[in-house]
């Protein structure tokens, strides 16, 4: 009777172990799947327009000529 019970509890525990490891993939692949999901999402990712202190640093230098330091 008490090796019967004591099977029991070590096949439960395999069970348990086998199930967590199971659900720390699951847990996983969805944590990757998130982050990848929301940062391919940003919109700056596919923004082609050129930046706005380069923008205005060519306008600057071109419009504006400084006078040479004496």
């Amino acid at each position: 009777m008490l090796e019967d019970s004591t099977k029991v509890k070590e096949d439960w525990k395999y069970v348990a172990m086998v199930l967590d490891r199971l659900f720390l993939w699951i847990f996983t692949l969805a944590v990757l799947v998130g982050t990848a999901g929301i940062i391919l999402q940003a919109p700056t990712l596919y923004d082609d327009r050129i930046p706005i202190d380069r923008k205005f640093s060519d306008f600057a230098t071109t419009v504006v000529r400084c006078p040479p330091p004496k």
